[in-house]
Order: C-alpha cells, then structure tokens, then sequence
C-alpha cells in the first residue's frame, strides 16, 4: 500500500557524533531563524558542521545512516517504496531547516524516484510559548486539510515520531489518533518499529461546535473577532486583543466541520457576500456532498477576497461579454461530470452570488 508519511525533524544529526564545543555552539542556536542573525565566527563553524554531515551521510552504507539519522532510521526500516510521499516537518529554524533539508537530500539522492518535500512551519520554536501554540493550530489546520486527499488516493497515513523535538512529538501522538493510520516509533540501540494503530477515537461534541458555528467558522477563516462568546475557553487563544482558534479549537472544527458543511447552506462568515433568494433556494435541494462542496467555496471567496489566493477549485473570474442579465463573475461550485457554476456581481463593497447553474461555453 502506498504510504504519506509525515516525520517531525530535529537537530540529533548535527548532534550526533559532535564534541561538547559543537553540541553547546548547536544548542545556542537552536532557536535561530535565519543564518544572518549567527555571529560571523559561530556560522561559519555550523556551515562546515553542515557540509561535514551531509558528506558522511551521503557516503554512508544503510547501517551507518541509521545510527546518524534517528529519522532515516525509522524510514529505512518501513521499507519505503518510490510511490510513497515523505513529508518533512522542520522547526520555524535555520538549523531545523538545514536538517531537514539534509534528509530530504539523502532521500531524493538514495531513494529516487521517492516525493519527498520539506514543511518549515512557521512560529514552530520554542523561544516564544504563544507563538508555539499559533504553529500548532496552524499545523493542525493544514493536515485537516491534506491529509483526507492523500487517503482518498488511498495512501496510508503514518506519523514517523522517532525523531524531532519532545515538545513537537507530543503534540503530534495526541493528533494521530484522529488523522494517522499508523504511528511509529523506535526506541534508542533498537532494530525494530513500534508500530501504535489508530484508536478508535472520536469527538462526539458535535452540536457544541454547531452552536458555536458561525464564531468557529470565522476564527478559522481568520476574520479578527474580539469577543468570543460562549465558545469554550479550552478552544482559544488570546493574541493581543485578538482571539483565535488554538490547536484544540483547530481539531474540533476540522473533524465536525465537513459534516456540518453538508447540513445546509450556512449564513455567509462575511458582510461582504450575499446570497440572493433564488441562489438560497437552489442549495435547498442539494445533496450533503454538494452542499458542503458549496460552502467550501464561499470559505475560498472570503479568502480570495482578503488576500486574492485564487486557487483552482475556486476559479474566481469575470464573465466575458454580457451572458449574464446581472451577473458578471463566476466561480466553480464542483467540476465533476455534472459541473456547476456559481454567478455572482458586485454591488458596491459586496459580492451578491446571484444564481447556481450549468457552466456558460
């Protein structure tokens, strides 16, 4: 079976095998962002450092490469195949960066034909605790949206935990349970995985999430909201005078929200787009899989129209020539077989979505 496999990089392969100067010079700048910021002297020694590991390990036989990478150790010993994909978590760092850049290196070098990537998530340190929670809700965020398409390619989800930070790899077995197939770990001077399936976990806290809908939806879409509500405290986090969702807050909406999406079509997260009545209408008497496919798309426009990220699935364009009575744009609702389109125009600083129907040729 093909394997999607995440696996949280620490900094172990510079450390292994260093002396007690290079582990301290590592270990000062561990929290570092990026190189300019490292005294002329200390990087030049971390450069070599660098340049020294990345030979050795790209000489090394299988063996040696597995007492230098705890992170290729575990690799090596789940067999992978040049169908899988590694996915390569590297701390907001340059240290954690370079590392991970160093594995992806090994991988694509020794391993071809492997799709390896490297993830550097930002805020993801240790210097700044509230930082460190934004990271993680921001990563909790990203695998929600991920990782549902890699196991629809049918892909087995495995979290290789045996490298990385404590901090990052506690935060990551608590999550597996909802989105891994499979964790795996290997304890130090062992040859053999440990392999935790996934647990029959589920949040049954649906109706608190629908009667907190509109709020959560907001936060997730990071439309600024200074008065939470009645949303449990547990979910948020307090940034300045803002309030966002926290790691937590990101899972429960991520694991109800697709359900709910399907319910019905949900008041618009933003003033500035609205539906006209014949558009409310025709939502009425769709499927759960169309309705929620609908609601994702006005998520994509409320985005589009704050940053203008205009992805594929949204397609957000104005309509050539006058096809329209009224409306002037369109957007993809779903492009299957039976492909719909969603027209919309612009009334002063709103978007009214006029109409859902078959694409204009």
């Amino acid at each position: 079976m093909k394997k999607f496999i995440l696996s949280p990089c620490g900094t172990s392969l510079l450390t292994n095998g260093a002396d007690d100067e290079m582990r301290s010079r590592i270990t000062t700048y561990a929290n570092t962002t990026s190189k300019e910021e490292i005294p002329e002297v200390d990087r030049i020694v971390l450069e070599e450092r660098l340049g020294d590991v990345k030979t050795r390990l790209m000489s090394a036989k299988n063996e040696e490469v597995q007492k230098i990478s705890a992170e290729l150790n575990c690799i090596l010993l789940l067999k992978t195949s040049p169908a899988d994909h590694h996915l390569l978590l590297a701390t907001d760092t340059w240290l954690g960066e370079q590392t991970a850049g160093l594995i992806k290196a090994w991988l694509d070098e020794k391993q071809k034909g492997l799709s390896t990537s490297v993830w550097r998530q930002k805020d993801l340190q240790t210097k700044d605790i509230q930082a460190f929670q934004i990271a993680l809700a921001e990563i909790v965020k990203r695998l929600g949206e991920e990782i549902p398409s890699w196991k629809e390619k049918k892909y087995q989800v495995i979290f290789n935990l045996t490298g990385g930070f404590k901090a990052v790899q506690g935060f990551l077995q608590s999550i597996a349970h909802f989105y891994a197939d499979e964790t795996v770990y290997i304890f130090e001077r062992s040859s053999e995985l440990l392999r935790i399936p996934k647990l029959p976990v589920a949040m049954n806290i649906e109706s608190t999430v629908e009667d907190h809908f509109d709020s959560l939806r907001k936060l997730s879409l990071e439309i600024p909201m200074k008065d939470s509500g009645a949303i449990p405290k547990i979910w948020l986090l307090e940034v300045g005078s803002e309030i966002i969702l926290n790691a937590w807050g990101e899972l429960v909406w991520e694991q109800h929200k697709k359900t709910l999406y399907g319910k019905k079509l949900w008041d618009s997260p933003t003033d500035n787009i609205v539906f006209s009545p014949a558009f409310r209408k025709t939502i009425k008497s769709l499927e759960e899989d169309r309705k929620r496919l609908v609601n994702e798309r006005i998520d994509q426009l409320t985005n589009y129209l704050r940053t203008k990220d205009n992805p594929k699935t949204l397609d957000f364009k104005p309509l050539k020539g006058k096809p329209k009575e009224n409306s002037t744009h369109e957007l993809d609702a779903w492009s299957d077989k039976d492909a719909k389109r969603m027209f919309l125009h612009k009334e002063g600083q709103n978007w009214v979505i006029d109409e859902l129907g078959k694409g204009l040729h």
